[in-house]
């Protein structure tokens, strides 16, 4: 009985160890995640500090109309090219309807759209034909650009488009290629 007890003790000691060292590692883990986001962020103003304010004509490639240009600022611009090069998956210089269909799933499997399979089509479709303002069948720079800072109302998808981290993330995404490419 005394054996067991002293066994149960060493046990309860052993265990309370493991949750400090858990503790101490899970601290350390928030303060490393904090450092990243807190470099990660830096990056990004770095990044938006280079495109000029003034002239944010560098801000934009030729396919952006000079009537869009006036609308948004450089930083706009600079995060819609961003996300519009990463979801225009084959590379053609439009969204179609598929490449809309996986910013939206997206942004359902981040939770922030929360519906069943069938209402998610009936939105696709409702978002397309919001989107593709001239109905050419894709969507060009200039109407994401519009989609993106649309004006918020209830249910509108471009405010929780912009708040998620699809679009937030999309800066390091970019830094990631760029090295990937420095380094062939």
């Amino acid at each position: 009985e005394d054996e067991e007890e002293s066994e149960a003790s060493i046990l309860r000691k052993e265990l309370e160890e493991l949750k400090a060292k858990h503790k101490d590692l899970d601290e350390a883990h928030t303060q490393l995640l904090l450092r990243y986001e807190q470099l990660e962020q830096n990056l990004v103003n770095a990044k938006l500090a280079s495109v000029p304010q003034g002239d944010t004509s560098s801000a934009h490639q030729d396919d952006t109309s000079e009537d869009v240009q006036s609308k948004y600022t450089a930083e706009q611009v600079y995060i819609a090219r961003l996300a519009f090069e990463k979801y225009d998956m084959d590379g053609n210089g439009t969204i179609d309807r598929y490449e809309l269909r996986q910013i939206l799933n997206e942004l359902r499997k981040n939770g922030v759209l929360n519906m069943s399979d069938k209402l998610f089509e009936r939105y696709v479709d409702m978002n397309w034909r919001k989107i593709d303002a001239d109905e050419s069948g894709s969507i060009d720079f200039d109407e994401f650009l519009e989609f993106l800072y649309a004006a918020s109302g209830p249910g509108n998808i471009s405010l929780k488009l912009r708040s998620s981290d699809i679009i937030t993330r999309l800066p390091k995404e970019q830094r990631l290629k760029e090295e990937a490419a420095a380094q062939k």
